[in-house]
């Protein structure tokens, strides 16, 4: 509920250009969005809630958007540096919401995890035996310098 109270009160939509003015959470669910090829916190109907989104929609068709630009594929590179200049393409998936993704971005970040924990398991496991080792060595090291000292 935390996620969908975020969206119902700070999302403002997708920044169209340099006049465009958008906060951090909007932002930050755009860029989600648009990585992590999902919509919403746990779906496209979040966007129904959220008061301070105008929902204009400046390409045809001219209807209102019911599910942000980024709720839809654009076919651009991902990155987690800049959104896709040109969202004309997703025009008619926004105010339609037909095409647009159906997987909530919460549900998607846990499948991601899910899907790479053994490899963070290992990792950590690994680091763990260096770790331990290093304080041997460390602790031998130590020793053989208070042995040292003792001649």
């Amino acid at each position: 509920p935390k996620l969908q109270n975020a969206i119902a009160t700070y999302y403002v939509g997708t920044p169209i250009d340099n006049t465009t003015v958008v906060n951090s959470v909007s932002l930050s669910w755009d860029f989600a969005q648009f990585n992590l090829q999902c919509c919403g916190a746990v779906g496209p109907s979040d966007f129904v809630a959220a008061k301070n989104w105008t929902r204009t929609n400046p390409y045809p068709p001219a209807a209102p958007l019911l599910v942000p630009f980024t709720c839809c594929p654009l076919g651009a590179a991902k990155s987690w540096t800049q959104l896709p200049t040109n969202l004309s393409s997703a025009a008619n998936c926004a105010a339609t919401s037909s095409g647009a993704y159906t997987v909530g971005c919460y549900d998607r970040l846990v499948s991601i995890l899910a899907t790479y924990k053994n490899y963070a398991m290992i990792v950590g496991i690994i680091v763990g035996v260096i770790e331990v080792l290093a304080l041997v060595f460390a602790l031998l090291l130590f020793r053989r310098k208070e042995d040292y000292d003792t001649l």
